[in-house]
Formats: structure tokens, C-alpha cells, sequence
């Protein structure tokens, strides 16, 4: 009489690996979930008052000088620490950047949906910024310019 050896059938072990490979792919599914929500909770606000702060800086005393519509949407801005002329506007790679007198860049903020960035100027020192992130967020700030430098001396 042979001994029966008491093992799986090809059936069970397919089954088996089966459940195996989806837990798995749960378990990264819920990881990935969690690193995506907890990275955009923490850099997405940071990232916008970092591109507020950088714009309204002492450092830079960016006034505004003029606000385009036309063709390419841009805020043209002059420093009143070096009297240079710099540029804000989105490239067609979605980042918000401030544009220097070299055509040197500083990416501020980003990245920002398709048409995501919108600027009203509703006087001569502030401007409303609408920017709609790239999930679709919308974040809204007034940026306050400074003064020109003739304002300044009559005040």
C-alpha cells in the first residue's frame, strides 16, 4: 500500500497566492493614498504662503506697474530696492514664476491646472490672485505691492 502524502492541490495554491497579490495591492493602494494626502496636506498650504510671503517680501519691494490681459497674462512688477523690472506669470509648464530683468526665473508656485491662474488688479498697489492647483483646489489671496516711491514722499 503507498502512503498518501498530504499536500495542496495546484488549485488551492493559485487561490492562495490569488488573496496574497490583493492584500498586497490593498495594502500599497492605502499607502500610496496616505503618503499622497499627507505630503499635499503639508506642502500644498506651505507651498501657496511661500509664493504670498515671497511676493509681498521686504527683501524685494516689488511695486506694480502694470497688469496684462492681452496675449500673455502677466503682472509686471518693478523692484524699489534695485529699480529693476520683473515679471509674474505662469509658463506652459504650469509653475508660477517671477521672471527677472535677465530673463533669470524664480519658480514660486506650482503645479497649477490648465488656465489655473487668474489675477485681477483692483488698485494701484493690490491685486486679487485666484490660482486653481493642479486636484483642482482653488486658493484666492489679495497681494499688496508696495508703494511707489513718489506715493511715499507726499505720506
Amino acid at each position: 500500500m503507498k502512503k498518501q502524502l498530504a499536500a495542496f492541490t495546484i488549485a488551492e495554491c493559485v487561490l492562495a497566492l490569488l488573496v496574497t497579490a490583493m492584500v498586497a495591492l490593498a495594502a500599497s493602494w492605502g499607502m500610496h493614498s496616505a503618503v499622497k494626502i499627507s505630503h499635499q496636506n503639508l506642502r500644498e498650504p506651505a507651498a501657496w504662503y511661500h509664493f504670498l510671503l515671497e511676493m509681498e517680501s521686504p527683501k524685494r519691494q516689488l511695486v506694480l506697474r502694470k497688469v496684462t490681459h492681452i496675449g500673455v497674462d502677466e503682472i509686471e512688477l518693478t523692484s524699489r530696492l534695485n529699480h529693476k523690472d520683473y515679471v509674474l506669470a505662469c509658463s506652459n509648464h504650469f509653475i508660477i514664476y517671477l521672471r527677472g530683468p535677465h530673463h533669470g526665473y524664480l519658480p514660486l508656485y506650482g503645479p497649477v491646472a490648465r488656465g489655473g491662474f487668474h489675477y485681477r488688479q483692483l488698485d494701484s498697489q493690490r491685486v486679487l490672485v485666484e490660482v486653481i492647483n493642479y486636484e483642482g483646489q482653488t486658493h484666492r489671496a489679495v497681494l499688496c505691492f508696495a508703494r511707489p516711491e513718489h506715493q511715499n514722499k507726499g505720506h
